[in-house]
């Protein structure tokens, strides 16, 4: 037993003091004969023994008394700690500390990250206080998971020794901290404190893990077992602090998408915005307000950023949002002329306020320019598809068709072909290698073909060239064209869809008499009789005739798809002209064309790569980065370098550590000609960043097994004792010595004599 104050050591002597009373009084005792007493001495002999051991319990409990209270005053500590102060051996705090998104949950007075950052100081005053050398590390989560991708400096203290004016380092550092909206887990501080205790010295090691404990990251903790080892393989007690409150209302948007239909300027485009309730209660009669911003074409050739033309939509109401629920709703945006424009929804303020807000950026050409090849003479399938398209000047769908001869597809380069949204293949004669190759590689690159049957179709052609065995685009072999006999016995529609959801015939299935079913076939092309489509899994039957045979089928190649209809377009083997060619030719050029329309969806914390071509642009870009309300946007210039894998494009990267802040992100390019381009990306909270349900201590200490851990809340922390490695046991020693007293009372009363009232 080791004591931090030896000159106290003495004080022990006191405790022979209750004995030098008890000698003294022992001395004061005169023997005088009474005959009475006689009677009471025969007494006292038989229950002597019992009388003694109560006497010499009492004067134990005294001398103890006072013993403890010494051991108290000079510090007991044990041998391991009195070589650590006396060799210098030290104790190490490393603090990671949770900096996410979901961190910043308001309680009103609070949020959750200023509880952490409260018990940082705390923590920080109560090292000071102890005797045992002590040293800090403090890691924050999100510079944690930045290192593992550059070479930034990442612990806010490093080991940093522990002295009297250590509180006002922390006081001043931790009000320096800026909460960031992204989405970081632990694992990379725990893999980079794993790294710094491995190479670290002999010392006493205690890790605190400062965090709100969401539930979609800790219910699996499993995954952090390999980090967590490493931690209890060097003797690591982890000490467990969650720094939220009660679980309170809030509501997340976790999706604000346009469509899939055609986009094009001066073409309304519908979005739709997705709804979560995170907690575990209803809410009801919420307001939605969505913004678009409109940006002129022109940049100026100066600095600033210009500012959008914000239009304020009608507010969209929602009843209610029932807990864990997610709702959709649709909303109709539109935009005059082309450009990269955005539409901006917000939700009404509650506990979590990053995740109320969400930005999607939109690219609307000036149009959709669509191929169109018909081997028909008369063009027939082409003169409909393309008055479809374009209906009018008072109509307008965004397509913008292209009829060329059916040599074009053998001539065509890719980039030629590239920049077409469709492909429409009407009635095609055999295609020659070139052609066919050409084709492949558009699909492949994610563009999208349909195939329409007609009288100049070569099936032998088409086998061997297109189909291949099934290696090729044509998603089935062809035997021969047939008629479909109408069927009195048994009549019905024509066409049955065996996939109803399909996004092409969806509105056609709708309602009490579907379009569908007015729809009559006469004449089709057939597969053999020997062909399933279960033989290849990237192949589907959309559609059959009322004999079972296919209609349409569908094939997945490469990033692309391809519908090929075993009928014709114009109305010469069918009547879809007179009934739903209309939703058709539109509902393909979505369905098909979506792979034309990239999202470009960024989370915040993620790096914004841009590539662009060398010929066409300077490697000079600016990046603006969205501000506060009001604040000027931040400017940061860079020079692109060359692609290593594209020859002739430049890349320009913004790191993470730039992309903390949801909103709007945009790039300056300048041509060669001196006009400017602007280029804006999304970047919005990671969707699960917003679930505020909170893990049990239980279930994540049953997960942390194999090393010793504790669990505390951040805001008990003042009248709760953090034991490590360091800190003594006066506490401890005090509430012994409280029992001590109690129990001393006890036996002083049971072994004194009170005598019995005598009633009047």
């Amino acid at each position: 037993m080791q004591f931090l104050y030896q000159g106290l050591v003495w004080g022990f002597m006191l405790a022979l003091v209750p004995v030098l009373i008890h000698l003294i009084n022992m001395m004061r005792h005169r023997r005088i004969r009474w005959a009475a007493m006689d009677f009471l001495l025969k007494s006292y002999k038989k229950h002597r023994k019992w009388v003694w051991l109560k006497q010499l319990l009492l004067l134990l409990s005294r001398m103890l008394a006072i013993a403890l209270l010494v051991a108290m005053l000079a510090q007991w500590i044990t041998r391991g700690q009195w070589l650590d102060i006396v060799g210098g051996k030290v104790t190490h705090h490393y603090v990671l500390l949770d900096d996410s998104g979901s961190m910043a949950e308001d309680y009103g007075s609070s949020s959750a990250f200023e509880a952490a950052s409260r018990f940082l100081q705390r923590l920080a005053v109560s090292c000071a206080d102890e005797a045992v050398p002590q040293r800090f590390t403090l890691v924050r989560f999100s510079r944690a998971a930045r290192s593992e991708s550059s070479d930034a400096r990442v612990a806010d203290f490093n080991a940093e020794p522990v002295d009297s004016e250590f509180p006002k380092r922390m006081e001043a550092m931790r009000h320096s901290f800026e909460l960031t909206q992204a989405a970081v887990g632990p694992e990379p501080a725990l893999r980079l404190v794993s790294d710094l205790i491995r190479e670290g010295e002999d010392e006493n090691r205690v890790v605190y893990l400062v965090s709100d404990f969401r539930q979609w990251q800790w219910n699996q903790a499993a995954r952090l077992q390999a980090s967590i080892k490493e931690l209890a393989r060097h003797d690591v007690k982890l000490e467990l602090i969650q720094s939220v409150g009660r679980q309170q209302p809030n509501l997340a948007l976790v999706s604000v998408r346009p469509s899939s239909e055609t986009r094009a300027a001066d073409v309304p485009v519908f979005v739709d915005i997705a709804i979560r309730n995170t907690s575990s209660r209803s809410v009801e009669n919420v307001s939605v307000k969505i913004h678009t911003q409109f940006y002129e074409p022109e940049l100026a050739g100066d600095a600033r950023q210009p500012e959008p033309n914000v239009e304020d939509l009608p507010l969209l109401l929602i009843d209610r949002i029932d807990p864990g629920k997610t709702v959709t709703r649709r909303v109709q945006v539109y935009f005059p002329q082309a450009g990269r424009h955005v539409v901006h929804v917000e939700l009404p303020s509650d506990g979590l306020e990053t995740d109320n807000h969400r930005w999607c950026v939109i690219d609307f050409p000036e149009s959709e320019p669509v191929l169109i090849l018909d081997g028909d003479p008369a063009q027939q399938n082409a003169q409909f598809l393309s008055a479809i398209f374009q209906p009018g000047t008072h109509a307008k769908t965004g397509i913008a068709p292209e009829i060329k001869p059916v040599v074009f597809l053998r001539d065509a380069s890719r980039q030629q072909l590239q920049r077409y949204y469709t492909i429409y293949l009407c009635d095609l004669p055999r295609l020659d290698e070139r052609a066919v190759r050409n084709l492949e590689e558009y699909v492949a690159a994610g563009g999208g073909v349909v195939f329409f049957a007609g009288d100049e179709w070569s099936i032998a052609g088409h086998n061997r060239g297109l189909y291949r065995g099934g290696e090729g685009l044509f998603p089935l072999p062809l035997e021969r064209d047939d008629l479909l006999v109408p069927d009195e016995l048994r009549p019905g529609p024509d066409v049955v869809l065996a996939v109803e959801d399909h996004p092409v015939f969806r509105e056609l299935a709708q309602g009490a008499n579907p379009l569908i079913h007015a729809v009559r076939v006469e004449r089709y092309l057939r597969p053999p009789s020997t062909w399933k489509p279960v033989a290849a899994p990237s192949v589907r039957v959309v559609a059959r005739l009322r004999n079972g045979q296919p209609l349409v089928v569908e094939k997945s190649y490469g990033r692309g798809r391809v519908m090929a209809f075993l009928t014709s377009f114009a109305p010469y083997w069918n009547d879809l002209a007179l009934n739903a060619t209309v939703v058709i030719a539109l509902r393909l050029e979505a369905y098909l064309g979506a792979a034309r329309r990239p999202l470009d969806e960024r989370t915040v914390g993620t790096t914004l790569p841009l590539t662009f071509s060398a010929e066409e642009y300077d490697p000079a870009v600016r990046w603006f980065l969205p501000a506060e309300p009001g604040a000027p946007s931040e400017l940061i210039e860079r020079q692109a370098s060359e692609s290593p894998s594209a020859p002739g494009m430049l890349v320009a990267t913004l790191p993470a550590a730039n992309t903390e802040r949801a909103g709007v992100y945009e790039v300056w390019l300048r041509r060669k000609d001196g006009k400017l381009d602007a280029r804006r990306f999304a970047v919005n909270v990671d969707p699960p960043e917003a679930e505020t349900a909170t893990a049990e201590s239980k279930d994540v200490l049953a997960q942390l097994d194999m090393v010793d851990a504790e669990w505390y809340r951040a805001d008990a922390f003042a009248a709760t004792e953090i034991r490590s490695a360091g800190f003594n046991r006066s506490l401890f020693l005090m509430a012994l010595l409280l029992l001590l007293l109690i129990a001393e009372q006890w036996l002083a009363y049971s072994a004194s004599y009170h005598p019995k009232g005598v009633p009047s």
